[in-house]
């Protein structure tokens, strides 16, 4: 029997780039993944704390479906004091402002299938984590890339950018969607950058979406001395800047902060309860009771948090470190970082072209390095690449090693 057409499209786009991501974790021979944006800097102390936190609080009711349509209520009670105390949101944000989904990923899809009619557009600043692409595309939502160069990257200009591709769209624009800290480029905008795309959004009544997955991932950085604190979309005086709070909204989740990728537990806050409702319509129930419990348990544990966040930064200033000192040794350009856990690089001057692009990192993979491709980011030039180096430490070192190898063989 035969697909619909829309699946078979999506089957014959995406699965090629799955599979190959799907062969390199599940082969026999150990990958050194610095493709992929994981935290293996805390992952011991977090293991133990939910070992221990799942099994003081489990309990045979939990076994049932969740009692709240939007999501576990205490899980979204224990957001919702832990967002007050790590965003410092201008406006107060109650459990009728909060959703659950199983990971970010979830919650961009459920976002932009309530904001969205098929064939919309949304503005999204380039270059942009890869995996956009597939969360668009899967909602039938056009992806309206918006090139800024380097040097503007997070200035007020942006918007100067946002309005001419808003003004050369071919298709109604609902929204905008920003990372913040960023993905690839390891930074935070500035509070009057945020101001100035929220304004732009008003101008042109879109929402603005601020994916604040790596909000707790900063870390003191010699590239970036003076580097711009995390700022929440939702700490923004909304109205001083003549904004309506509804069209302001953020995503966070527990996959890089806390570094429990595989757990797939993410929020949606607003003050726009009725969005919250739509994007809980896609998404609610679907988190596991026990992923429920071990994240909950996290965010209600002051003293875990202030530990975890502490020794999470430090082990990825000293990563960064290690991988830019690398880097500096070997003349290679990059993007100077402050927060995140990769690292925005220009590899090799002999790369010029898309395919090139693509053999150094198919040779990488033959060689068991994983790293991202920037075309894959919406990238303009050829030749940048995303290093993850939150990474054990033995295995940061060897695949910077293999990387050294092969491009002095190149």
């Amino acid at each position: 029997m035969a697909l619909s057409n829309r699946v078979s499209e999506d089957l014959r786009v995406l699965m090629p780039k799955i599979a190959v991501q799907v062969a390199q974790r599940s082969s026999k021979i150990p990958l050194i993944d610095m493709g992929t944006a994981e935290n293996w800097l805390i992952r011991e102390e977090v293991i133990q704390f939910c070992i221990h936190s799942v099994k003081e609080t489990i309990s045979p009711e939990g076994l049932s479906y969740q009692r709240g349509f939007t999501g576990d209520p205490d899980l979204i009670q224990a957001f919702c004091e832990f967002l007050e105390s790590y965003f410092n949101p201008h406006q107060e944000l109650d459990a009728s402002c909060v959703c659950t989904a199983p990971g970010g990923g979830a919650i961009l899809e459920s976002f932009l299938a309530t904001t969205c009619d098929v064939g919309d557009g949304v503005l999204v600043i380039a270059p942009f984590w890869s995996g956009f692409h597939f969360q668009f595309k899967l909602q039938k939502v056009q992806i309206l890339s918006v090139q800024v160069p380097d040097e503007l990257a997070f200035s007020e200009k942006i918007v100067d950018f946002l309005q001419k591709a808003f003004h050369d769209a071919h298709t109604t624009v609902k929204a905008v969607v920003i990372c913040n800290p960023h993905n690839p480029l390891g930074q935070c905008y500035p509070a009057n950058t945020l101001a100035a795309i929220a304004q732009f959004c008003e101008k042109h009544d879109l929402h603005l979406l601020s994916d604040e997955l790596y909000a707790l991932s900063v870390f003191e950085s010699p590239d970036l001395p003076k580097a711009s604190p995390f700022t929440s979309i939702l700490r923004l005086d909304a109205k001083a800047i003549g904004v309506s709070p509804s069209r302001l909204h953020t995503m966070w989740s527990a996959s890089k902060d806390l570094a429990c990728n595989g757990l797939r537990v993410g929020f949606f806050a607003s003050q726009n309860r009725e969005l919250v409702v739509g994007v809980s319509m896609t998404s609610n129930t679907q988190v596991s009771y026990l992923s429920s419990l071990a994240v909950r348990g996290m965010l209600s544990d002051r003293k875990f948090l202030g530990d975890i966040i502490t020794f999470n930064k430090t082990r990825l200033s000293q990563a960064y470190h290690v991988v830019s000192t690398f880097l500096k040794r070997l003349n290679i350009e990059y993007f100077p970082v402050a927060a995140g856990v990769y690292v925005w690089a220009k590899l090799s001057p002999k790369v010029k072209t898309w395919e090139a692009e693509a053999e150094l990192a198919a040779t990488l993979s033959e060689r068991r390095v994983a790293i991202s491709s920037g075309r894959s980011y919406s990238s303009v030039e050829p030749g940048w690449y995303r290093l993850t180096f939150a990474l054990r430490p033995q295995d940061l070192k060897k695949g910077l090693a293999i990387i050294e190898e092969v491009l002095v063989q190149s």
